[in-house]
């Protein structure tokens, strides 16, 4: 179950622009997750601005997502591609924005909240639901930040 909270950024007769605010994801194991998008994109852009500065690996593993992700016509495969090269590189299979500000050197911030169970599962399961919660929330927000619902 995956549910996002959104507001009206702008209506007119033809169009209505959503964007969302709070992303409420669960997945067939129960765990769940709220994020802030606000707060989650803050530190992504955080991290863009940061890597646009370096001349490093990570940094330029960075840049493609980041290219990636505001491109005109955005390529979900490549985004994702560009997602888990990031992962692949940090060696995780976790969330990767952490370890990204601390290779980058960024100062604390705020995390999001981590996933509770309404059921016992092992530090294994949770850490590759994660990820698979991340990824889906990455696609489903990119879509709505991107797209205007036509009536």
């Amino acid at each position: 179950m995956t549910a996002i909270k959104v507001d009206i950024a702008n209506l007119t007769s033809q169009a209505v622009t959503l964007r969302p605010t709070d992303l409420l994801l669960e997945n067939a194991d129960n765990l769940q997750a709220r994020v802030e998008f606000a707060q989650r994109m803050s530190r992504i852009v955080r991290v863009w601005d940061a890597a646009s500065a370096l001349d490093t690996p990570l940094a330029q593993l960075i840049r493609d997502l980041r290219q990636n992700v505001l491109a005109r016509d955005p390529d979900y495969k490549a985004i994702e591609s560009s997602a888990s090269r990031i992962s692949e590189a940090l060696g995780t299979d976790g969330d990767p924005l952490p370890l990204v500000e601390q290779q980058l050197a960024l100062t604390e911030a705020p995390l999001e909240p981590r996933l509770s169970r309404n059921r016992r599962n092992s530090h294994i399961r949770r850490i590759l639901a994660w990820k698979t919660i991340f990824r889906q929330a990455w696609r489903e927000s990119r879509e709505l930040s991107n797209g205007v619902c036509r009536r």
